[in-house]
């Protein structure tokens, strides 16, 4: 807690407001008096926008800082003393996906949300059904999918081998030499190949290339399939076949890089909650860890079933938040290589801080459901590099690109 009292505060609000999500927020340095009401994954990564002397800004980021590290801190505190349960994220068994599938068939049919909320799905279980659905239960393959839609969050197990992911680990980090050397030679912008971020001591968002590495492209291949059939779409890409749909837009490509002394975030959900009703999934993201991950390392910390308007007004009420996190259950992402988490994008959690002597590494991505406005800001534009984005790449035009790459590979 810093000393100077409310005066240099509010003068330091007056100097400068921050725009996330649309919205502008006045930071005030007091971590009691902060907010994470409208901070996101992204916001985290993206620099707030001040036009202000450099010496007052630098002053602005280090107090906004130290005000975010102040109530992460305290927040984990209060999801250790939670009277809901905090445990470690588990891949589901067989029995729970069924019973899952079995709870949003039926929700299909009621037109009620599959957590028993109001509205109905609109989706047809036909495999041939539009990708602009609810959920599809059809493309579900191994129930994943249901998992998401009803918990918020899933883990799935060796969905890339290990082969794979130390291979993408590698490239991770001397593609991370290469770029922040390009960078300082002036030979590319900043912005195409880091997203910004804060909370900047240790830790990185690198975006990353689809051909030009075949790493990519073949963790890619693993986790997505080709799509020719079922046992070829992947337990992933079934998970976005069935929640966002298979003309879902490629949104992020990148990988989270957390080095020892990587501060914890405070919880967010990556967007705010876009649909009303809550039927529908605006953004679905799969972490794969590129390495064990072990409690040391700041694995991320996962609060199932808050992907809801009502959990979200919650958070973003100042007076009540600390609640909501004194009674929530909370799940940790204890990854092994090549295991991933898959979630919602309006679930809330956060990435803990790295304690170990080891870098962590999240090979990840995130797909759009095309049947919401796509929810991009300047301060919160995804991490994506801009090639990429500029492709507007559907999860079916993405394996056409992949088995393409396989045909040469193979030849």
């Amino acid at each position: 807690m810093r000393s100077g009292g409310r005066t240099r505060e509010t003068a330091l609000a007056i100097l400068c407001t921050f725009l996330l999500h649309g919205k502008t927020f006045s930071f005030l340095a007091s971590p009691t008096l902060f907010s994470n009401t409208l901070i996101s994954r992204q916001n985290h990564r993206h620099a707030p926008l001040c036009a202000t002397d450099p010496d007052v800004q630098a002053l602005l980021d280090a107090e906004q800082e130290q005000g975010i590290v102040n109530r992460a801190a305290f927040e984990e505190t209060l999801l250790i003393e939670s009277s809901g349960s905090r445990d470690t994220l588990t891949e589901s068994t067989e029995t729970e996906r069924k019973e899952a599938t079995k709870l949003i068939k039926k929700s299909l049919k009621e037109g009620t949300r599959g957590r028993g909320g109001g509205g109905g799905f609109g989706g047809k279980e036909e495999s041939d059904a539009p990708s602009s659905i609810f959920f599809n239960p059809s493309r579900d393959k191994d129930g994943f999918g249901a998992i998401v839609k009803h918990k918020g969050v899933a883990r799935i197990n060796s969905v890339l081998s290990i082969e794979t992911a130390t291979s993408i680990l590698n490239y991770v980090n001397e593609e991370k030499i290469r770029s922040e050397a390009a960078i300082a030679e002036g030979k590319v912008k900043p912005l195409s190949r880091f997203t910004n971020v804060l909370l900047k001591q240790n830790r990185w968002d690198l975006l990353l290339p689809m051909e030009e590495s075949d790493e990519v492209m073949k963790g890619l291949y693993e986790l997505l399939g080709d799509g020719d059939s079922a046992k070829r779409r992947g337990s992933v890409g079934s998970v976005i076949e069935s929640t966002v749909g298979k003309d879902a837009e490629l949104y992020e490509l990148a990988c989270l890089i957390s080095d020892p002394g990587s501060e914890r975030q405070v919880i967010h959900p990556d967007i705010a909650h876009i649909d009303s009703d809550g039927n529908v999934i605006p953004l679905v993201t799969c972490f794969v860890a590129l390495q064990d991950i072990d409690v040391s390392m700041g694995p991320s910390e996962f609060l199932p079933e808050t992907n809801t308007a009502a959990h979200h007004k919650r958070l973003n009420n100042h007076a009540i938040r600390d609640e909501l996190l004194s009674e929530v259950s909370s799940k940790i992402s204890l990854l092994n290589v090549g295991d991933c988490s898959t979630f919602d994008a309006t679930t809330l959690h956060a990435g803990g801080g790295n304690k170990s002597n080891t870098r962590r590494c999240l090979f990840y991505f995130t797909f759009r459901n095309l049947s919401l406005d796509d929810p991009r800001t300047t301060n919160n534009p995804g991490s994506i590099r801009p090639e990429v984005k500029e492709r507007r790449l559907s999860l079916v035009e993405i394996r056409k690109v992949l088995k393409k790459w396989k045909a040469q590979i193979s030849t």
